[in-house]
């Protein structure tokens, strides 16, 4: 995978694409029309803890939306919330990733209801 250094290319890219700069996805998409409050933001497992956790545990997992589509995760997005997954900092986050298909945003705990077995995503 190429990396470049962050710039606004990146904070004004497509927040449901895979970021390739040097931020490791924290600012990008950050500027997009949707992901307008600054606290909504791409995270990553760079935060540790219990946020590098459920992303290590969910990361390229798939699950099927409501919408009926079937998902790659790929992107986590979050913003501080109190009953959040708490990072290395002891600061505490909303984690969810969003279905490209129909903009849902899909908590950990509701992707693990609906992950497919390896069988499934053929």
């Amino acid at each position: 995978m190429v990396t470049t250094t962050h710039n606004s290319r990146c904070a004004n890219a497509n927040p449901h694409s895979i970021c390739k700069c040097s931020c490791g996805g924290a600012l990008h998409g950050v500027s997009h029309a949707s992901f307008s409050d600054t606290n909504f933001r791409t995270i990553n497992k760079n935060l540790g803890n219990e946020v590098e956790t459920i992303i290590r545990d969910l990361e390229d997992d798939a699950y099927k939306c409501t919408c009926g589509k079937t998902n790659y995760i790929t992107q986590f997005y979050g913003y501080p919330h109190e009953s959040g997954y708490k990072d290395d900092f002891n600061k505490t986050w909303w984690v969810f990733t969003i279905c490209p298909h129909c903009n849902y945003q899909w908590t950990p705990d509701k992707i693990k209801s609906r992950l497919l077995t390896i069988d499934e995503w053929i």
